[in-house]
C-alpha cells in the first residue's frame, strides 16, 4: 500500500490533479453516504463539508483537462471560479457541454449579470470561503441562507462520479 506523498509526487502534473479530484469525490461521496445511513449525524457544518470536497474535486478535473490541453493553467484568472473553469474546458472541449452539465455553477438572479457585477459578488462572497469559514475576512458573518440536503447531495455525487468517469475515459483514454 502507497499512502504517503510520494505516490503523489511520482505522478505527471495532469494524474496529480485528477488523483486528488479523485480523493475529495471519494472523501464527499462516504461523507454524504455516512449522513444518509445516520440522519442524526447531519448538521450543516458536516453537510458543507461533503459539498466542499465535492466542489473541489469538480475544480481539481476542471484544472486536469485544460493542463492537459493548454499545458498549463492561469490561477490568477480561474483560480477557484468553477463557471470559468468550466467555460475554458467547454471551449477546450467542445464535446462537454453535451455530455455533461459541470455542477457547482453560480448564477446571480435579480441582477444584470454583467461581468463587473459577477466580479464583486465572486469578491463579497466567494463560494470557495463560504463554504469553509463562517465569516468573511473582515470577519462579518456570511449573508444569505444555505440548505443542503445530503440525499439529494448523495445522489449529485452519484452522477457527478459518473459524468467525470466519462470524461475521462474520452480525455485521459
Amino acid at each position: 500500500m502507497n499512502n504517503h506523498s510520494d505516490s503523489l509526487r511520482n505522478l505527471s502534473e495532469i494524474d496529480q490533479y485528477r488523483s486528488l479530484s479523485d480523493g475529495y469525490l471519494f472523501v464527499a461521496i462516504a461523507a454524504c453516504k455516512a449522513l444518509v445511513d445516520d440522519s442524526s449525524q447531519v448538521t450543516y457544518s458536516r453537510c458543507s463539508a461533503c459539498y466542499y470536497n465535492a466542489r473541489h474535486s469538480v475544480e481539481l478535473f476542471l484544472k486536469a483537462l485544460i493542463l492537459k490541453k493548454k499545458g498549463s493553467i492561469d490561477e490568477k484568472d480561474s483560480n477557484h471560479h468553477i463557471e470559468k473553469l468550466r467555460d475554458e474546458a467547454y471551449g477546450l472541449y467542445p464535446f462537454l457541454a453535451d455530455i455533461w452539465d459541470v455542477p457547482f455553477c453560480t448564477k446571480i438572479l435579480g441582477c444584470d449579470n454583467t461581468e463587473k457585477t459577477q466580479k464583486k459578488f465572486y469578491k463579497d462572497y466567494p463560494l470557495d470561503q463560504v463554504l469553509r469559514y463562517p465569516a468573511n475576512k473582515s470577519g462579518k458573518v456570511w449573508s444569505g441562507y444555505m440548505k443542503i440536503e445530503p440525499n439529494e447531495l448523495s445522489q449529485s455525487l452519484k452522477d457527478i462520479k459518473s459524468k467525470m468517469n466519462q470524461v475521462s475515459t474520452r480525455v485521459f483514454g
